[in-house]
C-alpha cells in the first residue's frame, strides 16, 4: 500500500483504485526497464 496524501480523503474509491492502478503499473514498467537495463549492462 502507498502513502497517501492527505487530499485523498475527498477521493471516491473509484478514484483511488484507478490511481493506485495506474501507479502500480508505472512502477511495474520502470522495474522492468530497470532490470533490462542492469541485464544489458552486464
Amino acid at each position: 500500500m502507498i502513502a497517501q496524501p492527505e487530499t485523498s480523503k475527498t477521493y471516491s474509491l473509484d478514484d483511488y483504485l484507478e490511481f493506485e492502478t495506474a501507479y502500480s503499473s508505472r512502477r511495474a514498467l520502470r522495474q522492468t526497464r530497470r532490470e533490462t537495463v542492469d541485464f544489458s549492462g552486464i
